[in-house]
């Protein structure tokens, strides 16, 4: 009876504990003063931001391929510079176009962009790009697999036609 009593009593101390703590409220370490983030300088608003536009503009991957093709420095300050005009291009695009118009400009876009970054690269790179781009296989995989579950999935069972009571 002594030992339920004691873990009672800690156990209703630790959730009052708890609940105070919650009360409290605590400034993020960036707001609190004297830090430099709380001294920065707020950035002045330009007007009303600018509404997202969905496109089907994909940025250059320029990370992922230089981790898989192994460029150069200038390999990779060229391929930002493509990224960054591809982006000032796309920018550049007037809000007033129609999204199919906007759309096949933006297509454009990427594939002239695409096909300066292949120019950029070695042979034994844009070997190793072109088969990054092939697809794996792993689509029709995984519909065979859909298809094999669902012929495997069990049917319903009939429903028992109606008893009639005598």
């Amino acid at each position: 009876m002594r030992t339920f009593a004691y873990v009672a009593t800690l156990a209703c101390g630790t959730l009052l504990a708890t609940a105070t703590m919650a009360q409290e409220k605590k400034e993020p370490a960036s707001a609190q003063p004297g830090t430099p983030a709380a001294n920065a300088p707020k950035p002045a608003a330009d007007g009303p931001a600018k509404p997202r536009v969905f496109d089907g503009y994909r940025p250059l991957p320029i990370g992922y391929y230089n981790k898989q093709l192994t460029l150069t420095p200038e390999q990779m300050t060229a391929a930002k510079d493509l990224e960054a005009t591809a982006q000032k291009e796309r920018g550049a695009l007037g809000a007033e176009l129609k999204p199919e118009e906007r759309t096949g400009k933006v297509k454009e876009i990427m594939s002239k962009r695409d096909a300066a970054f292949k120019a950029l690269l070695s042979a034994d790179q844009l070997k190793t790009f072109e088969t990054m781009r092939q697809p794996t296989g792993a689509a029709p995989m995984m519909r065979e697999r859909a298809m094999t579950q669902e012929k495997m999935a069990p049917t319903p069972a009939p429903t028992p036609a109606p008893v009639e009571k005598k």
